[in-house]
């Protein structure tokens, strides 16, 4: 349930606000860009983070304390993202302090 969630509520419009705007160039003539959606897919990837932010107050990971294919899917695009136009949003505290925890693992760095 939770990497379903995830999945269409942060990941698919972070992925295509992404190629519809500053990777435009790469997918233009792989798939059909919508330009003018970009911008709302982002603010849609960001609303979506807002709410697992609340989801996440008092856990260690979005499942809880346990370590799961969620967290897994959502620390790569979170990670790639922030560093291509769609930063982590600094008032998002659950988030930052989730995405801390999940980068300090060595898993991480593979």
């Amino acid at each position: 349930m939770w990497t379903r969630r995830i999945d269409l509520n942060i990941c698919e419009p972070m992925g295509n606000g992404f190629r519809y705007s500053t990777g435009l160039k790469m997918f233009q003539d792989r798939m059909r860009c919508i330009p003018q959606a970009a911008d709302d897919l982002k603010a849609s990837a960001q609303d979506g983070l807002q709410w697992l932010d609340g989801q996440m107050a008092g856990k260690t990971f979005v499942v809880g304390e346990r370590f799961t294919l969620a967290d897994i899917l959502l620390y790569g695009f979170v990670s790639f993202f922030a560093g291509v136009d769609q930063p982590i949003d600094p008032n998002l505290r659950n988030i930052n302090a989730w995405h801390q925890r999940v980068q300090a693992r060595p898993s991480a760095e593979a």
